[in-house]
């Protein structure tokens, strides 16, 4: 009997063992607060909130840690991101990582997912490879399937000069989009949204 009390003991023991780095909170306790923004398991159903549900662990865990320092531009998350610590952002975003993607319920424009193709490739899978899906765990963020209002968002955000601050200005391929006209930005999240 006394070894039955044992054994149950060490697997509960272990069952929590995951946990533990984080305070006993379970990754789905600490990313429930993200659902009131960005949808459950992080899949937004606000056109303005980007899904983060499927992100990769290494990017929600940095961007995190950067609207927490304030190195990332913000209006809300920065004060949001001082509520964890790393153990915790750790666990919440390996949580979220592992949620299933899912893309924005939208149309895509067919005679201009051509041109945004173009544009994408030229311009941006420099980096977001893969025709942006985020498939690379330390690559940048998902852009296909993203919500287009919220894209649109970034990336006007990103050519604003009065905007010195926000994550967008800050992004480190900048000065390939500056020539960027409302064409090609049209384009670009018409391609984005028939990716899923």
């Amino acid at each position: 009997m006394r070894l039955q009390i044992v054994g149950v003991a060490l697997a509960i023991g272990l069952t929590f063992s995951a946990t533990t780095q984080a305070g006993n909170i379970s990754g789905s306790m600490l990313a429930n607060p993200c659902g009131g923004c960005h949808g459950a398991n992080g899949a937004s159903t606000a056109g303005t909130m980007p899904t983060i549900g499927g992100m990769s662990k290494t990017f929600l865990v940095t961007a995190m840690k950067q609207y927490r320092d304030g190195s990332r531009g913000s209006t809300v998350m920065g004060r949001v991101a001082k509520g964890y610590d790393d153990a915790q952002l750790n666990v919440m975003s390996e949580h979220l990582a592992k949620q299933k993607w899912v893309s924005a319920p939208q149309k895509a424009d067919a005679k201009l997912v051509k041109q945004g193709a173009a544009y994408h490739e030229k311009v941006c899978g420099i980096c977001h490879s893969e025709n942006a899906n985020g498939a690379e765990e330390d690559g940048p963020p998902r852009l296909a399937g993203q919500w287009t209002p919220y894209l649109r968002l970034y990336l006007n955000d990103m050519n604003s000069p009065d905007a010195a601050t926000n994550t967008a200005s800050q992004h480190p391929k900048k000065k390939l989009f500056e020539k960027a006209t409302p064409s090609d930005i049209d384009a670009l999240l018409q391609f984005y949204a028939s990716q899923k």
